[in-house]
């Protein structure tokens, strides 16, 4: 006599498909000319940030850093890299975003969430990079302009272009009606020498910061040099905000 179970007091195992973990991009779908323009792109930009490697963020791109043997090869690297190399990072940053969150979609996936993660992960490494590393941190920066970037992933392509077209016009406004608000406030008689006096006060101050600052690069302790790492750094990250519409408008025009 065989036995035979009873099929309703069979445990019953539920057949389940795991994801694909994340994996990079295969070359076959990657785009040489792309991957290119990026190397092409961070070589600019390290070439062009060796100039400020060496001075404190005061003196990042003063005429000091000039003035040093072989100066025409840094006027070289200016020529070719300076306020360009910077603006094709900033158009592949917005292209990449841009191809992950169709890729994202095309795999009904929701880009977002995803992207907002990557985007965090990149601003973490930029606090370390900024506060172990060197004051010039970028990639916080490209962080939180990353997560004004998620607000356009679905704007269509004409109105990309019309956002683009706008911020940098906006910015360009900015620095016109500043320089020109300056300019004129500059020569009224009534201040003026309110101007001087406090031109003064403030050249002061920054010969005072600029000997502390090089102080604390060149001979520490460690606890002088990492003070003088943050201050610098929080000085940076301030500079960015004032070129934020600039680096959104080229993320747009990337993600067009």
């Amino acid at each position: 006599m065989t036995d035979t179970a009873d099929p309703a007091t069979e445990p019953v195992v539920l057949q389940t498909t795991s994801a694909a973990p994340p994996a990079p991009t295969a070359a076959a779908d990657r785009d040489p000319l792309v991957d290119a323009l990026r190397g092409a792109a961070l070589l600019g930009v390290l070439a062009v940030n060796l100039f400020a490697m060496g001075y404190p963020e005061a003196l990042a791109f003063a005429a000091d850093a000039w003035a040093v043997p072989g100066g025409w090869a840094l006027q070289l690297t200016a020529l070719l890299y300076q306020g360009k190399a910077y603006a094709l990072l900033a158009l592949l940053f917005g292209h990449g975003a841009g191809l992950q969150a169709a890729r994202l979609e095309a795999a009904g996936a929701r880009p977002h969430p995803l992207l907002a993660r990557r985007f965090l992960a990149l601003g973490a490494f930029g606090v370390a990079h900024g506060v172990l590393g060197w004051y010039g941190d970028v990639l916080v920066s490209y962080a939180a302009f990353g997560f004004a970037l998620l607000l356009f992933l679905r704007t269509s392509p004409r109105a990309l272009l019309a956002w683009s077209g706008g911020l940098l016009a906006l910015g360009a406004a900015f620095f016109l009606a500043a320089g020109g608000l300056l300019q004129a406030l500059s020569t009224l008689p009534a201040l003026a020498e309110r101007g001087a006096r406090a031109d003064q006060v403030i050249q002061t101050m920054g010969d005072e910061d600029l000997q502390a600052a090089v102080a604390a690069y060149a001979h520490g302790p460690y606890g002088a040099l990492f003070l003088r790492r943050l201050k610098d750094l929080v000085g940076a990250w301030a500079s960015a905000l004032v070129v934020l519409p600039e680096i959104l408008a080229l993320f747009l025009a990337g993600l067009w």
